[in-house]
């Protein structure tokens, strides 16, 4: 294979799934990995594009692709980096750092970055985020129904560490 060239990509607007965006995933990476996998209801241009790049690579050999057809006849796309991604609004507006809330499944968002193939073990084509457009957040689903007259938590002054050691 000769010298690797990267090559850009932008999804169309997605529903996310399996999202670890704002903070890394370690479960298989001790240094931690930023991914999402995009589900799409029709397959998208830009898959051609990542199909035409993998015949030029490799020819006709089998390779491994970050798409595929799901059990519910819908396109899944998955896309990792150990680098996190910068956050924009959906007017395309930079959204600083600190002010990204948690993106969970069911998000809607567009992703862009770059890909590349890759040739160890295996062969195939890799995608890098590098840029997130949020459309809309999901709500967090903690898996609890509302309870009627049960506990429910207020802020409370937190203790600090100069606190009065009387009040203990």
């Amino acid at each position: 294979m000769t010298k690797e060239k990267k090559l850009r990509f932008q999804t169309p607007i997605a529903e996310t799934s399996y999202t670890h965006l704002t903070t890394p995933d370690f479960e298989y990476n001790d240094d931690g990995v930023y991914s999402v996998m995009l589900v799409f209801d029709q397959r998208p241009q830009f898959f051609d594009e990542m199909e035409a790049y993998a015949a030029e690579t490799f020819g006709k050999k089998k390779v491994s692709l970050p798409f595929k057809k799901n059990d519910e006849d819908r396109w899944v796309f998955k896309t990792k980096s150990k680098y996190r991604p910068k956050f924009f609004d959906s007017t395309g507006k930079g959204i600083p750092d600190e002010d990204v809330r948690n993106i969970w499944a069911g998000s809607v968002v567009r992703v862009g970055g770059t890909y590349k193939a890759f040739d160890n073990a295996s062969k195939g084509v890799t995608t890098y985020p590098s840029r997130v457009q949020i459309i809309s957040y999901a709500q967090s689903n903690t898996g609890f129904d509302a309870v009627d007259d049960g506990f429910v938590h207020e802020a409370v002054a937190q203790d600090t560490f100069d606190a009065d050691e009387d009040q203990f």
